[in-house]
Order: C-alpha cells, then structure tokens, then sequence
C-alpha cells in the first residue's frame, strides 16, 4: 500500500485501501495497526521528522490504546476523525513534567466484537 498524507483525506483513502484488500490481507492489516501501531504509522503516512519524533515519545501503552481503537475501527467501518495542528509545538506534558498514562484489559480478534473489561486514563503530575 502507498503511503497518504497525514490528514483526513489521507485516512479516507487509507481505509479505502484496506477495504480493497482480500480478507487475510486485511486481518492482517488489522494485527499489524493493533500490535505494531509505531510502524504502521510510520509505513502507511506521509509524516515529518517532528511528527515521528512525536510519535516515538508517545508511551506504549498509549500507542497499544491507539492502535486497538484504530483496528476496531477499520474493522467495524466506524468513523474516524483524524485531527492534527497545523504547526507541531512540543506538548505541554514535557515541559510541565506531566506523564499521561492509560492502563486497560481486554480483547479483540479480527471480525469479533471487542471485549473491554476496564479502561483507565489519567496523568501523574511530577513536582
């Protein structure tokens, strides 16, 4: 698949291609946003230095969050809504020393119902 820009129109067109795709094709398509999100990304959009420095500060459990609610969504054909800044400026969290975490358990496989026992999302503040 060919890499898309990094906005709506390049996340319409990527679901477009992972619609065209034979059904094995596309589960695995759907392991690889759920297990590998980093490289996904990476591999599939058109981004700039600063918007994969970004996403390499991002904490796994965030990007393992990111890439399970994307697969379901490419799965289920749920809409998305990609919303990015026009310019990149550092976030705040670095220069406040604020660490977001999300911590959760549950499942999903391909053509299955996800099954979400609990989701928790929240900061810790360092003074």
């Amino acid at each position: 698949m060919q890499k898309v820009p990094f906005n709506q129109e390049g996340l319409d067109l990527k679901r477009q291609q992972l619609n065209e795709l034979h059904s094995p094709e596309f589960k695995k398509q759907l392991c690889l946003i759920q297990y590998q999100t980093r490289n996904w990304i990476v591999d599939n959009f058109q981004l700039n230095p600063d918007q994969i420095d970004y996403i390499d500060s991002m904490p796994s459990e965030f990007l393992n969050y990111i890439g399970l609610q994307t697969a379901i969504a490419f799965d289920y054909n749920l809409d998305m809504i990609l919303e990015t800044p026009e310019t990149y400026s550092a976030p705040l969290a670095s220069k406040r020393k604020v660490e977001p975490h999300i911590e959760g358990s549950g499942s999903w496989s391909p053509g299955e119902p996800p099954v979400i026992n609990n989701i928790q999302v929240g900061i810790k503040i360092r003074i």
